[in-house]
């Protein structure tokens, strides 16, 4: 019996063993575009491709993944090199984050210089919030030869986030710049130019990063426009309060704002109306869209109230057909 309770015992504590050694790093590589730039990155074991990675990060993100067992997110965007500075990157994006977030503490964000593939490369963590969870951000900045690349990473905050963390600072070092097509990075400069547009205030920041045109019911016409919402204020927002700041104006008109009928089929859509009406805290970031009823194929102008964005001018906006 003591020799079968000593078999018994050494099982389970294999099990336990190879429990905890069912991590690492896949050795398939997944593979994503922006900014003309081909990147090859390989994710933590058990990380699945994230099908809604845009609505839930955001119009910039170009590839997003999901580990369900955690419940823990990434995505990943990409700007052209030339447009992030690498000299006194890092200090500059620390404080820049510590607003983001709200911390009061420098201390509360670790930052360490690194490597990803001979690349200069910066690597932030912090604990915030990300649907409700506390979790560990984990972000990374590299700039690879046509490629500025930002990687986020939720990490679940339960009693698996360090070795979590460690299969996630491994993966991300797998990333490599593989191809670039010139013609494509310019299409993609000339989009973001027409696409993306940043106002601010002491309250809230606001990055309008598409617009879309739609059709509610026949020959009605609707433009919808969708935003990145940052409230930096110490009371709790609701992204839908911007659309109370802006008026939309085709041939000198005011635009009418319109609702997304009940019974719609853009479920992308749905999920950005239902978060205009969330409760936001300081330093969250949320998707959220608005729309408005065309008059006609004219060019849209957005004017922002004075009195909220004293310093921000009239945009022009192109309607896509």
């Amino acid at each position: 019996m003591g020799k079968k309770k000593n078999v018994i015992y050494i099982a389970i504590c294999l099990l336990f063993v190879l429990a905890g050694c069912s991590g690492g790093v896949s050795k398939e590589k997944e593979t994503f575009k922006g900014q003309g730039s081909t990147f090859k990155m390989s994710l933590p074991k058990g990380w699945v491709k994230d099908k809604d990675y845009q609505t839930r990060h955001g119009a910039n993100a170009v590839y997003g993944a999901e580990d369900k067992k955690s419940n823990s997110f990434m995505y990943v965007s990409v700007t052209p090199v030339d447009e992030v500075e690498k000299k006194g990157f890092g200090d500059k994006n620390k404080k820049d984050l510590q607003s983001l977030y709200g911390l009061k503490n420098e201390k509360s964000i670790y930052i360490e210089e690194i490597k990803i593939n001979d690349s200069p490369a910066y690597t932030y963590t912090l604990k915030s919030i990300y649907k409700d969870k506390k979790v560990w951000t984990h972000l990374y900045y590299t700039w690879t030869e046509h490629g500025f690349v930002q990687i986020v990473y939720y990490s679940a905050d339960d009693n698996n986030y360090k070795k979590r963390y460690e299969w996630i600072d491994e993966a991300v070092k797998t990333l490599k710049e593989t191809n670039y097509d010139e013609e494509e990075a310019k299409v993609e400069k000339e989009k973001n130019k027409v696409d993306v547009r940043i106002v601010q205030n002491s309250q809230m920041k606001v990055e309008i990063t598409a617009v879309r045109p739609l059709e509610f019911e026949k020959n009605i016409k609707v433009m919808a426009i969708r935003y990145s919402f940052t409230n930096l204020s110490e009371q709790m927002l609701k992204p839908s309060k911007f659309s109370t700041l802006v008026n939309a104006k085709q041939d000198n008109q005011s635009l009418e704002v319109v609702e997304l009928p009940k019974e719609t089929s853009l479920l992308d859509v749905n999920e950005l109306v239902e978060n205009g009406e969330k409760d936001v805290k300081k330093g969250e970031q949320i998707e959220s869209v608005m729309f408005y009823q065309l008059n006609s194929d004219a060019d849209v102008t957005l004017e922002f109230s004075q009195s909220d964005f004293p310093k921000e001018s009239v945009e022009t906006i192109v309607v896509p057909k």
